[in-house]
């Protein structure tokens, strides 16, 4: 009789199995994700286990490892878009076998950064002191906030499908100075400033086509760097001292009556049902 050999489980994985006990495991990208997810299924939460994976290969990782050896098989993962295509995130949705899911719109910010949510914190925040811009008003002020940041998101694509090891342009980049960026993709990829040009208009052509509407530009503008404008816009003029993650957490619970159809469908009808459902 052939030898049994016995493949214990990373530490990370094991204790991410451990917190869930008998409740579905959903592997997140990051604290944001956590903080998110767990306002929205509070009521949730003796089913779901919502667990910080640390970023999107330890989400992939962990994920693969858990469901290849471990004896739990009630485990899945929840990622960014980031710059993926509309086919790589409907796959998933319409494999009945699928684990990992992938958000219809860049992050997980980009389903709290409602004007809706927003009007309502910010009628508490300004009190009677400040005129609370209205929903519509809102709604283009971050529209014209996710247009401000096309080129910075033109560059982090063109770097993204390069798998170039440099940096992405980080949230408190100056979108003001176009030349630098332009140097930098170029230096990044190793070409010349003018073909890195002709790549980021290419690119920032491709977006203007979804910088139409704010849902639209929801999907391809990164929630962070938005967030970041949006809270440097509405907060920090008014209640500088109020804690980022704070208010996050706050327009999430404002979200909540209205968790948008997309988060339904994977929580809800995918991880919760078990079942396939219906794309778009």
């Amino acid at each position: 009789m052939p030898a049994r050999t016995i493949t214990t489980l990373p530490p990370d994985i094991t204790v991410a199995l451990f917190l869930a006990g008998n409740r579905k495991l959903v592997l997140l990208e990051g604290p944001s994700d956590c903080d998110v997810f767990r306002e929205w299924y509070r009521d949730q939460l003796d089913s779901l286990e919502f667990y910080d994976a640390s970023g999107v290969i330890n989400v992939r990782n962990m994920l693969e490892k858990a469901l290849e050896v471990g004896t739990k098989k009630e485990v899945f993962g929840i990622i960014d878009r980031d710059f993926r295509t509309d086919e790589e995130v409907e796959h998933p949705l319409n494999d009945p076998s699928a684990r990992l899911f992938l958000l219809r719109r860049y992050s997980i910010e980009n389903y709290v950064l409602e004007p809706e949510a927003w009007n309502e914190e910010l009628r508490v925040f300004y009190g009677k002191m400040h005129k609370v811009p209205t929903k519509a008003k809102i709604e283009t002020q971050l529209l014209e906030l996710c247009k401000q940041l096309r080129p910075i998101m033109a560059v982090n694509w063109i770097l993204s499908e390069a798998g170039s090891e440099s940096e992405h342009l980080g949230y408190g980049y100056d979108i003001s100075q176009r030349a630098s960026m332009i140097q930098y993709a170029s230096t990044a990829l190793g070409c010349t400033i003018e073909e890195a040009e002709v790549s980021v208009q290419e690119k920032e052509r491709s977006l203007d086509t979804r910088l139409t509407t704010l849902d639209s530009a929801h999907t391809c503008t990164n929630g962070k760097h938005l967030w970041h404008r949006a809270y440097a816009l509405y907060v920090i003029p008014i209640k500088p001292n109020i804690p980022p993650n704070y208010l996050l957490r706050l327009l999430a619970r404002s979200v909540k009556p209205r968790i948008h159809p997309d988060i339904r469908q994977i929580v809800e009808e995918r991880i919760l049902g078990g079942g396939q459902v219906s794309s778009g």
